[in-house]
């Protein structure tokens, strides 16, 4: 039987943490957001929504 210590570090290597972009506020959030602990990835509307907001500016 597992103890606790093993069973949430066990559980958190399972977990997939995937940032998305939105907004315009949280592209001057991008260094924040992606600096989140963990993240393995970003949305594909984020990079999208990213492209455009770059053309855009």
């Amino acid at each position: 039987m597992l103890d606790l210590h093993t069973f949430i570090q066990n559980e958190n290597d399972r977990v997939l943490t995937i940032v998305q972009i939105e907004t315009e506020q949280a592209v001057h959030n991008l260094d924040e957001i992606v600096a989140v602990e963990n993240a393995r990835a970003m949305g594909e509307h984020m990079l999208k929504g990213f492209e455009r907001l770059q053309q855009e500016h």
